[in-house]
């Protein structure tokens, strides 16, 4: 008892598999890299940052320098920023998150959108919607990662 399908069948049966085959990959990716512990960094720290977005500032990766939109960036600043990203924090999972509208812009290598990531200071946090992950900062690496939203634009 063969299955007979035409060849414009098959093809849709292939793309089928495949298609299922990019969910299971990604579920098993999210589950992977979704640690259930209770501190996680920010960012990984095999990520590679290719854009940075504040409300007072631009960062952008060009090949293996930075460009940034504040000349008092410098590249080395800009990659111990990002250190701060990958270090590890109390994290945990939260439904009713705060509302904010002080936020940070990531864009990681192969990922096709950008992450945001919204600030509290008054509760020291900072937390992903999507993810509904809360992260406890405290309060003197806080005010490190909050500093480009303090820096004025010449």
């Amino acid at each position: 008892m063969a299955i007979r399908l035409s060849r414009k069948g098959w093809n849709n049966v292939l793309m089928l598999a495949v298609a299922a085959f990019i969910v299971i990959i990604q579920f098993s990716h999210q589950q992977l890299f979704t640690t259930q512990d209770s501190h996680a960094p920010l960012i990984m720290e095999e990520a590679v940052v290719m854009d940075v977005k504040v409300a007072n500032l631009h960062l952008q990766r060009v090949g293996n320098g930075w460009r940034a939109s504040d000349q008092t960036w410098s590249p080395e600043r800009i990659e111990t920023w990002i250190k701060l990203w990958q270090q590890p924090y109390a994290v945990h999972h939260q439904a009713d998150l705060p509302v904010s509208n002080h936020f940070v812009s990531l864009h990681l290598l192969a990922k096709a959108r950008a992450d945001v990531y919204f600030f509290d200071a008054e509760q020291q946090i900072i937390y992903r919607r999507d993810l509904q992950q809360v992260w406890q900062i405290p309060s003197a690496d806080l005010k490190k990662i909050l500093e480009p939203m303090t820096t004025e634009v010449e």
